[in-house]
Formats: structure tokens, sequence, C-alpha cells
């Protein structure tokens, strides 16, 4: 009798997780559908999973009269949230591309809002068509491949050999900025 009121307890508490646990870790995690009806006027958009350093694009159904290619446009339509700073411009007569002014945050989701009234002529509840995109994380790898004298026989100066591979596209100056060297002297 004993081991029943130690084990009736632990089989409740039990349960109970794991009734609760799948409930809670499953916030937020539900796809992100866009309303079908948005394709009638709408043939692609940015999505799924982008480089930091990527544009956003609506490609609409119909060309636009008075879309000109390279053009930027007065008014922005697009939105994000977070907030994301740049313009817009037409990169053909049915798509329009928005270019931030820097690179995007990585592993970041970005919701997106797209103003195509300005575009199309669209039932009310097709006005702002909402889309989301996220930026892939940022991994680095260094491959060690050896080191060698700089000059012949002189151990005082090194070259290390290697190859540095990243996830995403990262500038040279990036990588400098994170690649330190020190000397058992705790010379740099």
């Amino acid at each position: 009798m004993k081991n029943l009121k130690v084990t009736l307890p632990f089989t409740v508490i039990l349960l109970v997780a794991i009734l609760f646990v799948p409930v809670s870790c499953s916030k937020n995690k539900n796809p992100f559908e866009v309303d079908p009806a948005f394709s009638a006027y709408v043939l692609s958009f940015t999505s799924g999973i982008v480089s930091g350093a990527t544009t956003i694009q609506v490609r609409l159904i119909q060309e636009v009269a008075g879309a000109e290619p390279g053009k930027t446009l007065a008014e922005n339509p697009f939105s994000f949230s977070p907030g994301i700073e740049g313009k817009a411009v037409w990169v053909d007569k049915q798509t329009l591309q928005f270019v931030p002014e820097t690179r995007l945050k990585p592993g970041t989701l970005y919701e997106a809002e797209f103003a195509l009234h300005q575009f199309a002529d669209v039932p009310s509840g097709l006005k702002k068509m909402t889309f989301r995109f996220q930026t892939m994380k940022q991994y680095i790898r260094f491959e060690f491949n050896g080191i060698s004298p700089v000059n012949g026989n002189d151990m005082q100066w090194q070259n290390v050999h290697g190859i540095f591979t990243t996830a995403d596209y990262a500038d040279a100056a990036s990588i400098e900025e994170l690649v330190t060297f020190s000397s058992l002297k705790g010379k740099t």
C-alpha cells in the first residue's frame, strides 16, 4: 500500500506534464498563410528563409501603367515589422522591389505589408497583403590548413592558412573583425 501512495501522485504529475508540455511548446509555430484570394493579383513575393543581403519583391499578375523600371516610388507601398529603412523601386512593369538601406538582421522573422490597392483595383478585404519571411542565422566556420613562415626559416612571423565558410554573405572586413591572433608572449 505504501508504494501506491508514492506512485499515485507521481503518476498524476507525470500525466499533467505530458498533457501540458506539447501545448506550451507549440505557441506561435503555426505556419503563416497568405489569403489565396491574393493569387488573382499577385504572382509571387519574397518568402521563406532569405539572405540578410536580400531585397524584398512582389510580382503582380498585371503590368502597371506608368511603371518605369529603375524608378524609385515616391510613396513606399511596403511596411515591415520589425521596421526596415529603404526604398521601393520598379524592377519591371510588374515587379516592385524593396531595397533595404542596410543588411537585415540575421535570424529575424519579418512581417511585411504590401499596399496592393495602390497598383490594382481590388476588393476592400485585399487592399493590403501581409506576408512573412525570415533571414538566415549567420554561422562562421574556420578550417585550419596549417602554418608556414613568412620568410623562409625565420619563425618570428607566420602565415596561418585556412578557409572561412559562412552560412550567409559576409564581407572580408566583417570576418577580419572576428579574427585575433596572439603569441605565447601575449602579442597580437
